[in-house]
């Protein structure tokens, strides 16, 4: 640039024309904990980033190096990006690169007004001290403009830079991405932070100021996470949990107690089964990381598996598929997850565990074809629910997650080595794909029947049944049977 003045920002103070790059926030926290980052955001402190993308690109022109399209990332605040951000790649390396800022809120919202700012207030405008370190790439070192960042690393301390009150008046968000961060490290949250949580202004911002999508993003966010019993333990001391699920007049805390101990259990369940391993909140969308989140999204909920809600049509449902399609704005699968899983748990437990050593291959594959693919899941909430049901008070975790794990290791061997109903080349497959083996006209045919009626569902669904208990039937012995049961015409 030929003119060699500073540059006045928004407030009149000067900004210096050679910039300094501070990586910031994410990248910094996990490298200091020894942890891989592909989080890489870039703060500057003379440009925003738009500006210093298109001067990189103007650099790697010069040297004769592959130049990267720029990506802009309008400033939205409902997603927490409170300022446009410039993204791009370099050397094979992805870069998010945004200005330093300050900012300020309005009462009635959580989206602030940004300016230019300092890397100290930088620092301090953000939502924890261990996401407010930065490493600045000029002069190559770690800098700690709160004074506390590393240190909280150090003790595993989640603390704000400013006083908790005040950062949580200010955008009520930041009360979840605290317990997201807590439980993710598994560090304690400051005191501060539980006293603030019970004043009502902050309680009254989280209800109002925060939209349901980025709470249930936080909420799918702790599930995918490493500790998801930890981040329940914390959102129920806090008693933040009606809130959370915006049904703060039936979600009960000896419900959401109940809840806590569910996920705990699950928790150690699902470890002794060898599920989830290697899922993690940072990790791809993919079927485990959903199968992940549904499950202990329906532990949680587990208290309110008989509640019912009415929906805007005046249409009574399940409450817990309002609470995930309304109240957390997850996906229409992930409520119908969690309302399959709770509505097919009494029938599991009868079919199933009450029966564990003698139910039939008949018995086991009608259930898991009502069920679908995601049967193992179903079958550890059932166990487990009835479990928790004859406990009270206090509980031993390790033993009941023991007892619920030896149950399910011994219903999945007889379900797929004994039984031969799942992942096994048999004539059936896997009960969730079977289709019945006659179609509708075959059926009336067999039996008689000359027009179609309620019983030719029954029918139909006898031969799912005959399926099951004669693997390798084909249609003419099929068919031969109806008849023979049926004697050939319509009763």
């Amino acid at each position: 640039d030929d003119d060699d003045d500073d540059d006045d920002d928004q407030k009149g103070r000067r900004r210096p024309k050679t910039p300094t790059l501070r990586v910031a926030g994410g990248w910094v926290r996990d490298k200091l904990l020894g942890l891989e980052s592909n989080d890489i955001d870039v703060a500057l402190d003379t440009c925003v980033g738009a500006e210093f993308a298109a001067k990189v690109n103007d650099y790697l022109t010069r040297k004769g190096e592959e130049v990267s399209g720029v990506g802009v990332i309008q400033s939205n605040p409902e997603q927490s990006k409170h300022l446009e951000t410039a993204t791009m790649k370099v050397r094979d390396v992805w870069l998010d690169f945004v200005n330093l800022r300050s900012e300020s809120y309005a009462d009635e919202s959580r989206i602030p007004t940004m300016s230019f700012g300092t890397p100290l207030e930088d620092a301090m405008r953000r939502d924890l001290t261990i996401n407010a370190l930065y490493y600045n790439l000029n002069e190559k070192k770690v800098e700690d403009f709160t004074g506390k960042g590393i240190e909280d690393l150090k003790i595993g301390l989640c603390r704000t830079p400013l006083e908790a009150k005040r950062t949580f008046v200010d955008d009520p968000l930041r009360v979840l991405r605290a317990v997201r961060f807590a439980a993710r490290y598994a560090f304690t949250l400051a005191d501060d932070i539980g006293v603030a949580v019970e004043d009502e202004q902050v309680r009254e911002g989280l209800r109002r100021k925060v939209s349901r999508e980025r709470v249930g993003k936080e909420v799918a966010g702790m599930l995918r996470g490493p500790n998801p019993h930890l981040a329940v333990q914390w959102v129920t001391k806090m008693k933040m949990g009606g809130i959370v699920m915006d049904c703060e007049e039936t979600f009960s805390m000896e419900m959401q107690e109940f809840g806590v101990k569910a996920v705990a259990v699950g928790m150690r369940v699902a470890t002794a089964l060898g599920m989830f391993e290697g899922v993690t909140e940072g990790a791809d969308t993919n079927a485990e990381t959903d199968r992940k989140e549904r499950f202990y999204l329906a532990l949680w909920l587990l208290g309110l598996k008989k509640n019912k809600a009415l929906t805007k049509k005046k249409k009574e449902v399940p409450l817990s598929e309002v609470i995930v399609m309304e109240s957390l704005k997850l996906r229409n699968k992930d409520a119908e997850s969690v309302v399959r899983t709770h509505s097919n748990i009494d029938a599991t437990k009868e079919v199933i565990f009450d029966n564990l050593k003698k139910f039939t291959r008949t018995e086991a594959g009608l259930k898991i074809r009502s069920i679908g693919k995601d049967y193992d899941i179903v079958f550890i909430v059932a166990a487990l629910d009835d479990a928790l049901k004859r406990t009270h008070g206090d509980i031993d975790e390790v033993a009941i997650a023991e007892s619920v794990a030896e149950k399910c290791k011994e219903a999945f061997f007889r379900v797929k080595d004994e039984l031969e109903l799942v992942d096994k080349k048999d004539s059936v497959g896997n009960p969730w794909e079977l289709k019945p083996i006659l179609d509708g006209k075959e059926v009336m045919k067999a039996v008689g029947m000359e027009k179609p009626g309620p019983l030719l569902k029954q029918w139909i669904e006898k031969t799912v049944e005959w399926q099951f208990e004669f693997p390798g039937m084909d249609k003419a012995q099929c068919e031969a049977k109806l008849k023979e049961v049926s004697g050939g015409a319509e009763t």
